[in-house]
């Protein structure tokens, strides 16, 4: 579930840019850091 969102706020990430919204890209990556530092640890690799 948390892969997916990462995935569907990546695609808003890359449509934000191209929109040329930096507030929007700033508040993206923000999500998508949130998200990676709840579950980066439960991955294998």
């Amino acid at each position: 579930m948390d892969l997916d969102r990462i995935g569907l706020y990546g695609r808003r990430l890359v449509a934000d840019n191209e929109a040329g919204s930096p507030p929007a890209v700033a508040g993206d990556v923000a999500v998508i850091e949130t998200i990676w530092d709840r579950i980066a640890h439960t991955l294998s690799g």
